[in-house]
């Protein structure tokens, strides 16, 4: 079956973040970061850290779903939360230029079959690739430091009888610091 529109859209913000870490001096072992196809608690782990990634193009309040406590409190340290606000957009690309571009690079590298492989898990078909033509550009994009006074749920804060936990946290009523992207690169010391 094709992917839903808010699948889409998930699969969007992880390849636009694939993009950026390939973009430093990860190159293309940015691919062995990328962990969300993999079942991981985040999105990515780079380095000793973690990012986990959240789009959307709705507007108004941006509603992230956390699907586990480990989402956002976990070993790895620093954990990151990133926010991507997508748009349509005419001048955008879509989610088929996304992969179109990621292949070629990966391609280059000897490693698209690893790259196919993560794509295949996420449910992204060629044969669906008609319906994923909406063309969007990114609007907003902030990260959070899941630490400190971030609101979130965390194993020690939680009585033990709870085992798990999912949540909705608005990123636009968060009332500590974000930070822009290329900070977020730099938390884990790339170029």
């Amino acid at each position: 079956r094709p992917l839903s529109p808010d699948a889409q859209i998930g699969l969007l913000g992880e390849l636009w973040v694939l993009r950026l870490l390939a973009d430093t001096s990860l190159g293309v072992g940015a691919l062995d970061c990328w962990q969300g196809p993999l079942r991981a608690a985040q999105d990515f782990h780079v380095r000793g850290g973690a990012v986990e990634v959240k789009s959307t193009v709705r507007t108004g309040s941006f509603l992230a779903r956390i699907n586990s406590i480990e989402q956002l409190d976990g070993s790895r340290d620093p954990i990151l939360l990133c926010g991507l606000r997508f748009e349509e957009n005419t001048d955008g690309s879509s989610l088929v230029d996304f992969v179109s571009e990621l292949r070629e690079r990966f391609e280059r590298a000897g490693v698209q079959r690893s790259f196919e492989a993560l794509l295949m898990v996420m449910g992204y078909l060629d044969e669906h690739a008609p319906l994923y033509r909406r063309t969007l550009i990114l609007k907003d994009a902030k990260g959070f430091r899941a630490e400190g006074h971030m609101p979130r749920l965390t194993r020690a804060d939680l009585p033990i009888a709870i085992r798990s936990a999912a949540y909705v946290l608005d990123l636009d009523a968060l009332e500590v610091p974000s930070i822009t992207l290329p900070e977020l690169i730099n938390e884990f010391g790339l170029d």
